[in-house]
């Protein structure tokens, strides 16, 4: 019944059929709001997720608010899609609710954009710095071959460059990619 709710504050409106004690109130949320605390109503919907609206709480719960997902941040308050969820920042990780980059990936390490965890370099190749850009996607992770060795296959280390083929001078090779030889 209404009664019981109706000495509640202006949120809690309804009841489910047959039932009066204040616990069975409850509200329906609005786009952009949830219930963050029990008891207290509606506020604006917080950084870090999304409010969708039409979400029915009860007066002694919470509710009405979906986190971004594991890679995805949202600067914004009253957000009420999870298209305000971006991707992380490529060569960053973490959870944050209102970050791009949360932390920068570590030494030889790396990680795409939307991921929440870095990934190691193959052995043999590394990165470094403390810029998400240094840490960006697999190719930030590098390996110097000296003069008269490349990499063979994607991955790969260095390896010589074999009889009749040369290098004159050090290559610098993005994991992934391959070196050349003449």
């Amino acid at each position: 019944s209404r009664s019981a709710c109706s000495s509640l504050n202006a949120f809690y409106t309804a009841s489910d059929s047959g039932r009066n004690a204040t616990t069975d109130c409850f509200g329906t949320t609005t786009s952009g709001k949830f219930v963050k605390t029990a008891k207290s109503g509606e506020e604006t919907c917080a950084a870090g997720g999304y409010c969708p609206g039409s979400v029915k709480v009860y007066y002694n719960s919470t509710g009405g608010r979906t986190e971004c997902g594991a890679g995805k941040y949202n600067a914004s308050t009253g957000s009420s899609s999870s298209s305000a969820c971006a991707n992380i920042t490529a060569g960053c990780y973490g959870t944050s609710a209102s970050s791009s980059c949360p932390a920068v990936c570590a030494a030889n390490t790396y990680s795409n954009a939307g991921e929440s965890a870095c990934t190691a370099c193959d052995s043999d190749y590394a990165n470094s710095g403390d810029t998400a850009e240094s840490h960006a996607g697999v190719a930030s992770c590098k390996v110097t071959c000296a003069a008269g060795t490349y990499v063979a296959s994607s991955g790969a280390a260095c390896t010589d460059v074999g009889n009749g083929y040369y290098t004159t001078e050090s290559q610098t090779i993005s994991q992934g990619s391959t070196g050349s030889r003449s």
